[in-house]
């Protein structure tokens, strides 16, 4: 499967509210996450695990989701 197809597949399941089931199928255990607005760095699965689940308590409603548009760069394995 081609990451372009991974990353679809991903963004398939965050629009059907299967967030943690796409976090658990498609995070590897040493991810790196960047948020770019606060500057903040989290290390590992299970940090952003957590994240996610602090995320997901504080939000009341989902009025919609989706991603018009996903790329990918097969070579160097970036979506």
């Amino acid at each position: 499967m081609s990451y372009l197809d991974k990353a679809k597949q991903l963004q398939d399941l965050i629009a059907q509210g299967e967030i943690m089931k796409g976090f658990e199928e498609f995070y590897h255990p040493n991810v790196q996450i960047f948020e770019i607005p606060t500057g903040l760095h989290r290390n590992g699965k299970e940090a952003q695990r957590e994240a996610i689940k602090e995320w997901m308590e504080s939000v009341q409603e989902i009025h919609g989701s989706g991603c018009n548009c996903v790329t990918s760069d097969e070579k160097n394995r970036i979506t």
